[in-house]
């Protein structure tokens, strides 16, 4: 009876991971502790709850089967549920214990004939660093754990690997690495690898964000939603939903954004993993700031920003600094933005996770009159992706302007205005009116100053950024005053 259930699990889990799920609960039911077969159930289980979102429960399950392999001696099964418990822990956010994991049970399996246990191991290390922006660990290890599944024919991890090649790809300024993201996408998807496929389609929603604007990004994130969806993968869907929202802050989709952020509050509290809801507070907060309910946003912060140093995953880290640094100021605490600033400066980012909302912390600098600040950041990322060329651009008007230098500025504010519109980035597009409008008030030309200005309201004033409606309308005033 157990086997045939562990069977029809198998089959179930490529297309239904909750009916897999109790078909080996069910198998484990029926199970023993002592049973020589309850432990490799027990990893299989813990696949799909992990897939379900449901990391904590996924990593006793885990642990236990460790501890069976440990008594047994079957040293291979052992470092492979080490690699499954790594990871597990990874998408509940402990990523410190994570590592350990990983190394230790590559080491195990080194000492043992190559198989599919090693291969599963490197890859996941290789992904690992690739995440973390890791540039000088990254490829080496995408290309050793290439060679081993290759000189072992096991496909099955050869389109993960294209993924994480593509991303250190883009990540370098080579975009061509977008066509190894589509092909590993492809690859997994016909090999019906659910979880790596969910996650190929957020690797290349990233990029396709990046390089195209939110608009083209976002279709990418709400495929690989439909496509967990269909398959029971909430957990992944979580994640990739948490995606979109950096996607819709940038449409302006500021109302979606919030409703998506409360849905992705229920996923995670019945997940307990915390990352999603990490950035879920992040965006929110966001959001908050802007829309002139500072207390909210204060109020916010607890619940993301210390939770994201433990986490220490770049795209959720970079974010929640950024984030609370723009909370700091609008609250009247410039020492508070400036000292978290300083702490985003010193984080080892990689021009991608440290451009998310890069014009953020430049403009924070920038209110300090710290124009080294900006220069710094702004050079360490620079990246050829249209999102990336945008904000070094912001960063070039902030500098002419903290600089004195009016004309110029004024000039990059506007040509910044007119790329943020063919991007879609709604925000930053008014931000640069506002800038050139008020550039141009300083050269005393209040006539085009109004024009800017006014084109910066509207943008704000459909966003709801009440504050920075607030800050357009004294300069209004002010170019009003000059022209009556």
């Amino acid at each position: 009876m157990v086997r045939y259930l562990v069977m029809a699990g198998e089959r179930a889990e490529r297309l239904d991971v909750q009916r897999a799920h109790r078909l080996f609960h069910d198998a484990l039911e029926l199970l023993p502790s002592a049973h020589p077969d309850r432990p490799r159930v027990l990893v299989k289980d813990a696949a799909v709850m992990d897939d379900l979102g449901r990391s904590d429960e996924a990593e006793a399950e885990l642990r236990e089967a460790i501890v069976a392999f440990d008594q047994r001696g079957d040293v291979a099964a052992e470092a492979e549920t080490m690699v499954e418990l790594a990871t597990a822990i990874w998408h509940r956010g402990d990523t410190a214990q994570a590592w350990p994991l990983l190394h230790r049970a590559i080491e195990l399996l080194e000492r043992l004939p190559p198989g599919r246990e090693l291969a599963l191991a490197r890859s996941r290390l290789a992904g690992a660093y690739v995440m973390a922006g890791d540039g000088e660990h990254g490829m080496p290890a995408v290309d050793k754990a290439l060679a081993l599944v290759e000189e072992l024919g096991l496909d099955e991890f050869v389109g993960r690997l294209y993924q994480f090649r593509g991303i250190f790809r883009c990540g370098r300024g080579d975009l061509g690495g977008m066509d190894d993201l589509r092909e590993g996408l492809r690859r997994v998807e016909e090999l019906g690898i659910g979880r790596s496929a969910v996650s190929g389609y957020n690797n290349l929603g990233d990029w396709v964000w990046f390089a195209q604007g939110p608009a083209a990004g976002i279709e990418v994130y709400r495929a690989g939603i439909e496509f967990g969806r269909r398959r029971g993968l909430s957990g992944h869907v979580g994640w990739t939903m948490a995606q979109t929202l950096w996607t819709l802050f940038d449409l302006g989709s500021w109302e979606e954004l919030l409703r998506t952020a409360d849905e992705i509050g229920a996923i995670d509290q019945a997940s307990g993993s915390g990352q999603v809801s990490v950035m879920a507070h992040t965006y929110r907060a966001r959001v908050l700031i802007e829309r002139g309910r500072t207390q909210e946003a204060v109020d916010l912060v607890p619940a993301f920003l210390p939770r994201a140093r433990e986490i220490a995953d770049p795209q959720v880290l970079a974010p929640a600094l950024a984030t609370s640094a723009v909370v700091e100021l609008r609250a009247g605490s410039p020492e508070g933005a400036r000292a978290l600033v300083e702490e985003f400066e010193r984080l080892e980012l990689g021009s991608v996770y440290r451009s998310f909302l890069l014009t953020d912390v430049l403009r924070v600098a920038a209110s300090g009159g710290d124009p080294d600040t900006v220069e710094r950041l702004a050079t360490r990322a620079a990246h050829p992706a249209a999102r990336f060329r945008h904000a070094s651009d912001t960063a070039k008007a902030m500098l002419a302007e903290l600089r004195g230098d009016a004309s110029t500025a004024a000039a990059a504010y506007a040509e910044v205005a007119e790329r943020r519109v063919e991007y879609g980035h709604v925000l930053e597009r008014g931000h640069a009116l506002l800038g050139a409008g008020r550039c141009l008030l300083e050269l005393g030309r209040p006539g085009e100053a109004g024009e800017r200005l006014r084109e910066a309201r509207a943008v704000f004033d459909g966003l709801g950024a009440v504050t920075l409606v607030g800050e357009t309308d004294d300069l209004l005033g002010r170019a009003t005053a000059i022209t009556s």
